[in-house]
């Protein structure tokens, strides 16, 4: 029975880093999304398609680096059920 208790104690702070981990990187994203945002506001003039694309390639590049971090966090948090 103790065993089964440190093992569920150990899921859980697992668990909970896991959830923070997220949080935190979900927290940068935004922060660097909003800064893309306010640097694109503040080109006064010029052509803003190609900073545009900069901006889009930068975001997908983020949104892809969240998603591997949530998918492996998700694994970590299977296997460590398993």
């Amino acid at each position: 029975m103790v065993q089964i208790a440190e093992l569920e104690s150990c899921v859980e702070k697992a668990t909970l880093e896991a959830d923070r981990r997220m949080t935190q990187q979900q927290q940068e994203y935004e922060h660097r999304v909003q800064l893309l945002m306010k640097q694109l506001a503040q080109a006064k003039s010029g052509d803003h398609s190609d900073l545009m694309t900069q901006i889009k390639a930068k975001e997908s590049r983020l949104k892809r680096s969240l998603n591997l971090s949530l998918y492996r966090w998700s694994i970590l948090i299977f296997n460590s059920y398993q």
